[in-house]
C-alpha cells in the first residue's frame, strides 16, 4: 500500500518536473523517505533500485504508444532518466546513511556493554580474590602451628613455600584491581 503511494508521489512529481521544469531535486523528499521507510522495514534497498528501473521501463513503453513523434520524446525521456537517477540516487544515499548510522549505534551499545561486564567482572574476580585470602590465611596460620609442633616434617616447608607465593599472586592481583578502579573514577 505503501509502495503504491510512493510510486502515485513519484509519477506526480515526474509529470510536475517536465511540465515545469523545476529543479529536480525536488525529489530528495520522496527519497528521504522512501529511505526510511526501507530502513525502517529492514528491506534491500537493491529491490527498490530493481523496482524503480522497472517503473521507468513501464513508462517508456507507455510513452511509446503514444502518437508523439521521437524528436518529441527525446528531451522529455532525458528528463525522466534524470529524474529516475537522482531518484535511485538520492534513495540509495540516505538509506546508506540511515543504516550506515544505526550500525554505529548498534556497535557502540555493544561496546557499553563489554565495558559494563568488563567492569562487573573485575569486581567480581576482587571480591572472589579477596573472600579466597580469608581461609588461605587460615591454612598458611595451621601450616605454622604444624611446623612448631613438628619441625621436622620437610613438607611444610614446601607448603608453606607454596602458600606464600599463592599470597603473594593474590596481593598482586587486589592492587591491579585497586590502582585499575582509581584510574576509572
Amino acid at each position: 500500500l505503501e509502495a503504491v503511494q510512493n510510486g502515485e508521489d513519484l509519477l506526480e512529481l515526474i509529470i510536475e518536473l517536465t511540465m515545469e521544469e523545476k529543479d529536480i531535486d525536488y525529489l530528495q523528499p520522496l527519497c528521504e523517505k522512501i529511505a526510511i521507510e526501507r530502513a525502517g522495514a529492514d528491506a534491500n534497498i537493491g529491490d527498490f533500485v530493481y523496482n524503480a528501473n522497472v517503473g521507468r521501463n513501464e513508462l517508456f513503453e507507455a510513452m511509446c504508444e503514444l502518437n508523439v513523434s521521437a524528436r518529441e520524446l527525446k528531451p522529455i525521456m532525458a528528463q525522466i532518466h534524470t529524474c529516475f537517477d537522482k531518484l535511485i540516487y538520492y534513495t540509495v544515499l540516505k538509506y546508506s546513511e540511515i543504516i550506515s548510522k544505526n550500525l554505529e549505534e548498534k556497535q557502540q551499545y555493544i561496546n557499553e556493554t563489554h565495558k559494563e561486564r568488563l567492569t562487573i567482572l573485575g569486581q567480581m574476580s576482587a571480591s572472589f580474590v579477596h573472600e579466597f585470602r580469608n581461609p588461605l590465611t587460615s591454612i598458611m596460620g595451621f601450616v605454622k602451628l604444624l611446623k612448631a609442633d613438628h619441625p621436622s616434617l620437610s613438607y611444610l616447608d614446601i607448603i608453606s613455600h607454596e602458600l606464600d607465593q599463592l599470597n603473594f599472586r593474590i596481593s598482586q592481583f587486589l592492587l591491579v584491581s585497586k590502582k585499575e578502579m582509581w584510574n576509572e573514577s
